[in-house]
This record gives structure tokens, sequence and C-alpha cells, in this order.
């Protein structure tokens, strides 16, 4: 088929939901938007192992100093996570001029106010960083200037540093650094003398931070590159997430600190509550805490099960299933079996996975091979009262419910 005879379609219901508050239609508008809200539900859960995978993926420290930068890193690692590669990537892009302005704010420059240092190139801005402000006295004059190769870089470079003889350093003339071509011929001068200290970028950071922006490009200016977008994505976020660990690290002790939980900025997408850091009473508590391991008193909860519950789910076809399902305690370990009534057998290959306030059932088919194999029915099931369990059937995402019976 050719491009021209393919339509782009918006989703209709959204189109329509509008179209119904505007006429005043009270009812089809609630209904709408309860059917949005459920297919955004089920649309985002869907694939939601796969967006945690990633998340996991360009998550590398664990506490960064307070800075617009690192802000942005949240914003585009949750871009990635949930699949917008493309905007990832130009939001790490960005974020390498970010840092940029917030050194710059912070000490002498050439570049003038926030407004005209924004119309200046990164590059520029990210060299000037870089460049050694000070220089001892003796690697000037015995390891730089005996290698420069012609008399025009040894004017240059004599005349853009000072020797302060106080400190026995030559410092860098800070209008010397306004001019690209100056930054540029300074570089190759280091270079070629092999000094390669980059000031305010540590450890390999200021190539890092080019790779980042050179990568970033290719998507701004809509070129074509040679991997996935999803590659790309991860690699920028790594990277860029390397940079702000070293340039935004946080040193010595957290006693009097205030810590926020970085999502808390996003308040749109969602309140930061569910990610910030738990607090634990005791030494005990903080390890099981820090494990993310249920209690004791939510394990003796799971023996307490033991007996004959009759349950129910639907399924996809709209009927419902029927089952029966049995706990026994045997010494230590509650185990589990299930009667499905289609099936009319027991299936006696189950686990039990107990994850603090809920837990997973899942059973497999002992004619079907080693435990690796897909499940046939997977439970996420929540201790409502000693009498009823509620949950999901995770195959099928259908709400499930299981009343004791003995």
């Amino acid at each position: 088929m050719d491009k021209s005879d393919i339509i782009i379609s918006e989703y209709e219901e959204l189109v329509k939901i509008k179209e119904f508050h505007r006429e005043r239609k009270i009812q089809p508008l609630e209904c709408t938007y309860q059917a949005i809200i459920k297919a955004l539900k089920q649309e985002y859960s869907g694939n939601i192992t796969e967006k945690l995978d990633r998340w996991i993926t360009v998550t590398n420290a664990r506490y960064f100093k307070q800075a617009l930068p690192v802000v942005y890193y949240f914003q585009a690692k949750m871009l990635f996570r949930d699949g917008y590669y493309e905007a990832a990537i130009t939001v790490s892009r960005s974020i390498c001029e970010m840092i940029c302005y917030d050194h710059l704010k912070k000490q002498s420059h050439p570049f003038g106010n926030y407004e005209q240092m924004e119309l200046e190139n990164f590059r520029t801005l990210v060299k000037y960083l870089a460049i050694p402000k000070s220089i001892p006295k003796d690697v000037f004059e015995n390891d730089i200037l005996p290698k420069v190769q012609s008399t025009q870089e040894s004017n240059l470079i004599k005349s853009s540093y000072n020797l302060d003889r106080k400190c026995n350093q030559y410092n860098f003339k800070i209008e010397n650094g306004k001019e690209a071509r100056n930054l540029n011929k300074l570089y190759q001068i280091f270079e070629d003398a092999s000094y390669n200290y980059k000031e305010n970028f540590p450890d390999d950071t200021f190539n890092i931070i080019n790779r980042v922006y050179d990568d970033g490009n290719t998507y701004v200016h809509a070129r074509k590159s040679k991997n996935r977008a999803k590659i790309d994505a991860a690699s920028c976020l790594n990277r860029i997430g390397k940079v702000l660990a070293y340039l935004y690290i946080v040193n010595g002790s957290l006693v009097g600190k205030k810590i926020v939980t970085g999502y808390s900025y996003f308040p749109n997408i969602c309140q930061g509550v569910n990610f910030a850091m738990d607090v634990y009473f005791t030494p005990d508590d903080a390890l099981r805490g820090y494990y993310n391991l249920p209690s004791q008193q939510q394990i003796n909860q799971m023996f307490e099960l033991k007996g004959e519950w009759k349950g129910e789910w639907k399924l996809n076809n709209r009927d419902n299933e029927n089952a029966t399902l049995n706990f026994i305690v045997e010494g230590e370990y509650l185990r589990a079996y299930l009667i499905v009534n289609s099936l009319a057998k027991s299936i006696r290959k189950v686990d039990i996975k107990l994850f603090g306030n809920y837990f997973h059932l899942i059973a497999y088919d002992e004619q079907e091979g080693p435990k690796e194999n897909m499940p046939v029915f997977h439970f996420e099931l929540e201790i409502l009262n000693g009498n009823t369990l509620v949950g999901d059937n995770l195959i099928n995402n259908a709400k499930t419910v299981f009343v004791r019976i003995n």
C-alpha cells in the first residue's frame, strides 16, 4: 500500500468526549469518560513489566544535589520508561546545555547574561568550562610550551594566560574564552602536548557529555541513526546519568539534610509518594524493609488461609470460570492446589509467593513440561478478611474472588 493511502487516526473517544461536553450531553459524557479511564489503565498496564525493566536499565545513582539538570534527568528517565525514546534523547541533549548554564552562572565567564549565554553554541560553552583556568608554572613552561608547533600557537597560549608569581601558576584570561576559534586552537595545543586535564569535568565526563550531545543532534535534526531509538536512548541516559553523578554527587553525611524523591517534581505524572524513602524504627525492620521481605505477621496470616476456598473469575469470552482452591499446612510449609471446573482435574504444581500485603498463586500444568513454561493461571490476591480473597487473574486481567467454604 502506498503511504499516501494511509490515514492516521486519533483515539475517537477523546474527540467524542469534547463533543459531548460542548453539547452538554451529561450521561454520554460520563460513560465515555469512564470508558477512556478503563482503556487507559489497560493500555498502560498491558506492558508494565517492560516499562519497569527500562526504568531499571537507566537508573544507577542514589542521590544527587538539587539542580535543574538533575530534575530534567528524572523526566528523561520517565520518558524512556514509557517508551518515548526520541523524546528521552532530545531531553538528554538539552540536559547537556543545562549543565553548562548551571556551572557558568557560578563562575566568571565572558558570555554575558543568561539570555545572551543561551545564544552561544554548546561546544563553545562546554569547552570554556573545561579549559584549564590555572596551570602550574612548571607544567606550563616545561610540559606544554616546548611542544607547541608554531609561533602563532605559542603567541596564542602565551597571550591567553597570565603568570601569577605569588601562586606560581598561569591563570587563564577570561575574555579570551569568548571566541570559539580561540578555544578550539587552545584545545588542539593541549591535545598535542598530551595535557588532558579538563576543569569541571572529572574522569571522562567531558567526552561523555559531548557524545550525548552528538547523539541528540542525530534526532533533533532528523538524521538516520545506525541504531534503534531504544538503544540510543538507553545509551544517552546512562551516559548523561554518569555525568550528573560526577558533577552533582552528594558527598558526606546525610544528617540534617532534607531528602525528597526526584519524582515529586512531576505531580501531573505521579505524586512521588510511592517512590519516596521508607522509614523504620528498628534495625530488624530496616533490614526486612531494605529487602522488601514480608513481616512475620504477614507470614502467619498466610498460614491462617488453611482450608478450602471457592473461586470465580471472568474469562475473555465474558463467561465466568469457577474453581476450588485448597491450602494445606505441611510442617513449616504452606502448599496449595487448584481444581478448575472446566479442566476437571487437580493442579498441584502451584507456587505461592508472598509479597507483603498480597501474594501470587502461579499454577502450572504438569503435562506441559518444566516449570519455566508459561503458567496456566496466575492470580494476584489480597486478604480482604479471614474468609475472602480478592484480586486479579493476571493472565487475562480479570477480577477474581475466593470465598472460604471450609
